[in-house]
C-alpha cells in the first residue's frame, strides 16, 4: 500500500531459498521467502505505526529503523509483543545493520 523504502536479504538457505524483509512508508515490516519459483509472505506484516526507513536481517533476527528515531529489534519466530524498542537517536534512523553480536544504526544526528 505504501512505497517500499528498504529491503534486506539473509544469506542463502538450504535449497537456494532466501529470506527477505522489507519496510515501507505504510508503516509495515513485511517478511518474505524467495525460492527459485516464487516470492511469498511468510508471516503477517508488523505495523510499527511510523514509516520504516531501514531494515536488516540476520538468521531469525530483524532490525528496523524508523522515522520517529527508533531502532526496533524483533525475532521472526516470536509474537509482535516481543519486539524491543530503542530510542537512541534525535533524528530519523536512516540505516541499520545486524550481526551475530551487534546492532548498528545510523542517523543524521551522528
Amino acid at each position: 500500500k505504501g512505497w517500499v523504502w528498504t529491503f534486506s536479504a539473509s544469506g542463502d538457505q538450504p535449497g537456494g531459498d532466501m529470506d527477505l524483509v522489507s519496510g515501507s512508508w505504510d508503516n509495515t515490516v513485511k517478511f518474505w521467502r524467495i525460492t527459485s519459483s516464487e516470492l511469498k509472505e511468510t508471516r503477517k506484516p508488523v505495523n510499527l505505526k511510523v514509516a520504516v526507513l531501514a531494515t536488516d536481517i540476520h538468521e531469525t533476527r530483524v532490525v528496523a529503523g524508523t522515522y520517529d528515531k527508533k531502532v526496533i529489534l524483533m525475532d521472526t519466530r516470536e509474537d509482535v509483543k516481543k519486539m524491543t524498542f530503542f530510542k537512541c537517536h534525535t533524528k530519523p534512523v536512516l540505516a541499520v545493520k545486524i550481526t551475530e553480536r551487534q546492532v548498528i544504526s545510523l542517523s543524521e544526528d551522528q
